[in-house]
């Protein structure tokens, strides 16, 4: 008889939840082992996430940004807006076919030169479709 936990993952007795790397968290298998568990977990938190390897694997593991200026001090929620905004554009390159790359490329230079506060903070769930659709409409 297997077990099923609140993920409804066949076989899995439990799970952690493990800082990778890039300071992006994931999920591992708790089951098994002790050499097997702590090998999972190790290799977890010494691995980045798939969007952070993407970036870097662009070269754009060093974002350069237009500063972002906000006397109300809400640029460091509009920063981690913008910077997830960019991984998720560096993943849809990997992705993208050939001939639309210069599309991908205008799109996160797009990203990087936007440096309003509320711009951000107003779009934090759509900005990246609106980015790509200001580039080229049906882009994503």
């Amino acid at each position: 008889m297997t077990r099923t936990n609140v993920l409804g993952l066949e076989g899995v007795m439990g799970l952690k939840r493990v800082f990778r790397r890039c300071k992006h968290s994931t999920l591992a298998d708790t089951s098994g082992s002790y050499t097997v568990v702590a090998a999972r977990i190790r290799a977890a938190e010494t691995s980045r996430c798939p969007e952070c390897e993407a970036e870097r694997a662009l070269g754009h593991d060093v974002p350069r940004f237009v500063p972002l200026w906000d006397e109300e001090g809400r640029a460091v929620e509009a920063d981690h807006i913008r910077r997830r905004v960019l991984r998720q554009a560096c993943v849809l390159v990997v992705h993208a076919p050939q001939d639309e790359l210069p599309l991908y490329d205008r799109l996160i230079e797009r990203i990087r030169s936007l440096g309003d506060v509320e711009w951000w903070l107003d779009h934090r769930d759509d900005a990246l479709v609106y980015l790509a659709h200001t580039i080229q409409p049906g882009l994503y």
